[in-house]
């Protein structure tokens, strides 16, 4: 498990978290990301991920909402990307790591 730069955004109803994965595939990201979640919060929502890509991601199994049609609820987007960017305001500079794919999601409580 190797999610870089993650953070969270924890609301009275809702928590946003995001972060880059080094994995080379799509598949093995979402489950990078998904231990992750489940580590974290132990919720249930990070082994769903896990368990969407073990059966098969489908057109009626699959874990992506946009933000923009979820209507103030769950959330999953992802994007290819080359690599994973953080600003440091310690050291006033930009901080780069390699990545593949930058994740967020937005989970009900």
């Amino acid at each position: 498990m190797a999610i870089i730069f993650p953070e969270k955004i924890e609301r009275e109803n809702t928590i946003i978290l995001d972060g880059y994965s080094n994995k080379k595939t799509l598949e093995a990201a979402i489950k990078d990301f998904g231990s992750f979640i489940e580590k974290k919060f132990h919720n249930g929502e990070g082994n769903s991920l896990i368990s969407m890509v073990n059966d098969g991601i489908t057109e009626t199994n699959n874990p992506w909402v946009s933000a923009s049609s979820s209507e103030g609820g769950y959330f999953f987007e992802w994007e290819e990307v080359g690599c994973a960017s953080k600003w440091d305001n310690i050291t006033d500079s930009m901080e780069y790591q390699e990545a593949s794919f930058y994740f967020v999601i937005r989970m009900c409580k």
